[in-house]
Parts: C-alpha cells; structure tokens; sequence
C-alpha cells in the first residue's frame, strides 16, 4: 500500500549544501547528499498550495508485529528473528494480555504473535477479547506457546487464534509465517 506524506523540506536549504565536487571527496558530504538525493528520488511533486517548497513524497507503508510474551527472552528471540528476516516490521512488545488487547487498539498491528501462558490476562483469553472487538477483530493472531498437551492447538483455535506455533520455533517455518502476514 502506498500512502503520500508531505514532508517539509526547504528548497533553499538543499541548494544551499554544498556539492561533494565543491568540497573534494568528502564521505560525511557525499552520504548528506546521497541520502537526499535517495529520500528525493521518491518525490511525486511540489505542493503548489503552499507559499514554501514541500515536496510530497511517497513511502510503502510498514506492517506492525506485536509480540505478546512474558519472558523477556522470547521477545528478544522473536525480535532478533525478525530482523534476521529482513522484513521491514515495527515491532513492538506487551508483557501480558492486558497490555496485548491495549497495545493492538491503540497500535493496529497487522499481525499478534500471542503466547497464551502469562500472568494478569492469558493468551487465550486476550485472543478472545481481541476477536470479539470490531476495532480489532481482524487482526490475525498466531498463538505460539511451549504447552505441547494434545488439545492445545484446538484450544487457540476455538480461541480465535489464526494459527498455532509450539515452542521451541520452527525457524523456517515461522519465518515463512511472517512473510504470509507481513509482506
């Protein structure tokens, strides 16, 4: 999905940098420029409303992964996989389902990774309140859980849950998850 943004950017003050052949090879000049001239290279045009140059530019938006676990440790597993994935996510963290249910109505994430063991609101429960809610009822949910018990996997089904991973992760497998939901 593509949306525009107008970003202020002052004409005058991008003719007013300096040239990297003005000032020899200098690198901190050259990445300046070659980082405006990138960021320009998606300029849709000049917003001729306004009595100051803006230029509007385009950006793809970027998906949010919400992460639901209270063991620190599995979020920092779950981040460093995602960043491995190279896939271009926000990601943001809630430590039980509580702060699940307000993290997705106030974040809109576009996928929830739930565990379903936690303190204060578990994850069943949380997915259900989730799926009940028409602010948030469409966003899938994966319950990701180290319970491997016979009946877990209906049971975060019959929940809401969109799918199910045990722990410890599949690595390819739930990589292949994220791009489903994330590209």
């Amino acid at each position: 999905m593509v949306i525009a943004m107008t970003i202020n950017v002052r004409v005058e003050e991008i003719q007013r940098l300096p040239t990297p052949a003005e000032v020899g090879r200098d690198d901190s000049v050259e990445k300046r420029w070659g980082a405006l001239i990138g960021w320009h290279r998606g300029c849709i045009g000049v917003d001729a409303s306004r009595s100051d140059s803006h230029m509007i530019h385009s950006q793809q938006a970027v998906k949010t992964l919400l992460a639901v676990d209270d063991e620190p440790t599995n979020l920092q597993l779950i981040q460093m996989a995602v960043e491995e994935s190279g896939l271009a996510v926000d990601f943001i963290t809630a430590t039980n389902g509580l702060e699940a249910i307000e993290r997705a109505r106030r974040d809109r994430p576009s996928l929830v990774l739930m565990d379903l063991k936690m303190p204060v609101l578990d994850g069943w429960t949380a997915t259900r309140r989730l799926k009940s809610d028409p602010m948030t009822a469409s966003i899938p949910v994966i319950a990701l859980s180290a319970q491997a018990m016979a009946g877990d996997r209906e049971r975060a089904l019959s929940a809401g849950c969109d799918g199910y991973m045990s722990k410890p992760l599949d690595m390819s497998a739930f990589l292949a998850m994220l791009r489903t939901h994330l590209t």
